[in-house]
């Protein structure tokens, strides 16, 4: 060994070792992020599923709504979910349900929406915390 080469390995371990902490820790705080965005797109689809099993369903908001919560195992009803009915002219011009469209009839969409709050372990200059995650899914329910 050289003289003076001592402990050089050490050093750049102990600068090293807080970058590479820091990069893993954010890649699991964006990949759990990302799996909890999956769970709540998820819950969302299984909630508008609900609406679709058979037309008195396209109207039962509360069935959507527990559908969406079972789906995503939400036991602390930690999530908000919302179910409403979005009606819509063919032309795609939003119009109130009991309206008329003068171009046929109201098409009537069932639609979930579900947020959460997402915390991450350290906070990023980049983003903000906690992340408001949400999933919309609307379905033609007639």
């Amino acid at each position: 060994m050289r003289l003076g080469t001592r402990g050089t390995a050490a050093v750049e371990l102990a600068i090293l070792a807080p970058v590479i902490g820091t990069l893993i820790t954010g890649a699991w705080d964006f990949g759990n992020a990302l799996l909890q965005q999956e769970r709540l797109s998820n819950a969302a689809r299984a909630g508008a599923a609900f609406a679709l099993t058979n037309t008195a369903d396209s109207t039962d908001y509360t069935g959507m709504v527990q559908a969406a919560r079972n789906d995503a195992s939400d036991t602390t009803d930690a999530l908000h979910v919302t179910a409403q009915q979005v009606c819509t002219c063919p032309t795609g011009t939003s119009v109130s349900c009991t309206g008329s469209c003068s171009g046929g009839s109201v098409w009537t969409y069932a639609q979930v929406t579900v947020s959460e709050n997402y915390t991450t372990l350290i906070s990023y200059p980049f983003a903000t915390n906690p992340l408001n995650l949400t999933s919309t899914v609307t379905v033609r329910a007639k």
